[in-house]
């Protein structure tokens, strides 16, 4: 299929053109420290009765016998889709023989006075809460195998504790914008697993269908996802079994490229809502 391209307009007539994707690589980069630490210090104002362990620096997952079954399949809905490995572009393609390499963080809203995630975790003392806002950095590489088909992969780790996320996914533009054909249109299926700890392991499975419109490098899309996680537990200090829960998502965002340079955002509704940013090198 052949591939288009969105218009060029020269640079010197739109300098905002110029300074977009630098003011949203700033803010990209400008996003708070703190945010990405798991936990506060200090007082704990709402008062929740977190498990102590001195195994790492950082909150770290282990399953404790308070933990129920229907906590585990709680935490199978919000902690697959924090394993979720989302797009943030829109249903362009990259095009064959184009690489990209994107630093992306994904913000996560939750309730951590939950036993889904309190009776999971240990905190290095009593004041260090896991946090209602959480912030994960991770590194993705895509591939654009044919003009329509790309293939993906993405990984992160935190060093002060016991847990990584990693994941693979596949993009398929099945319609390109064209005179005739006002959008793009695609699926995209993704695998992630949030690995690492010894007492649990899930695996996430999102099937993504985006469609997006591009003018002038600006792409805006929109979509829905259908996310299911299974979560296999090994602790000896719980007899929930495994446990496993699907749940609909959908999303919408903004894909910018000039060049070499791609930015995106994203938003998710789902039951553990999220946002997401990207910025991207194309060689």
């Amino acid at each position: 299929m052949k591939r288009s391209f969105p218009e060029v307009i020269p640079m010197h007539t739109t300098p905002f053109r110029r300074l977009l994707p630098l003011l949203v690589l700033g803010l990209v980069l400008a996003l708070p420290t703190a945010a990405l630490a798991h936990g506060g210090h200090g007082s704990n104002p709402r008062g929740i009765d977190l498990h102590v362990g001195d195994a790492y620096d950082d909150c770290y997952f282990d399953l404790h016998p308070e933990l129920t079954a229907e906590e585990l399949r709680e935490f199978a809905n919000e902690g697959g889709l924090m394993a979720r490995f989302r797009q943030t572009t829109s249903a362009d393609t990259l095009g064959a023989g184009t690489f990209d390499l994107s630093l992306v963080y994904a913000y996560y809203f939750l309730d951590d006075s939950k036993g889904a995630w309190n009776n999971t975790m240990s905190h290095p003392h009593e004041n260090h809460y896991l946090g209602e806002e959480l912030a994960i950095p991770a590194l993705a590489l895509g591939l654009g195998v044919t003009d329509d088909v790309d293939v993906e992969l993405y990984g992160t780790a935190n060093p002060n504790s016991n847990y990584g996320v990693v994941g693979v996914a596949t993009k398929v533009r099945l319609f390109e914008q064209s005179g005739d054909m006002p959008v793009s249109l695609s699926v995209r299926q993704s695998f992630g697993g949030l690995v690492g700890p010894a007492e649990i392991l899930a695996i996430n499975s999102s099937t993504d269908i985006a469609v997006s419109r591009s003018f002038y490098g600006l792409a805006p899309f929109v979509g829905v996802s259908v996310s299911s996680t299974l979560v296999i537990e090994s602790s000896d200090d719980t007899a929930v079994g495994h446990q496993a829960a699907s749940t609909g998502v959908a999303f919408a965002g903004l894909d910018y490229r000039w060049r070499f340079l791609s930015v995106g955002a994203e938003a998710e509704i789902s039951e553990l809502p999220s946002f997401a940013f990207r910025a991207s090198g194309r060689f």
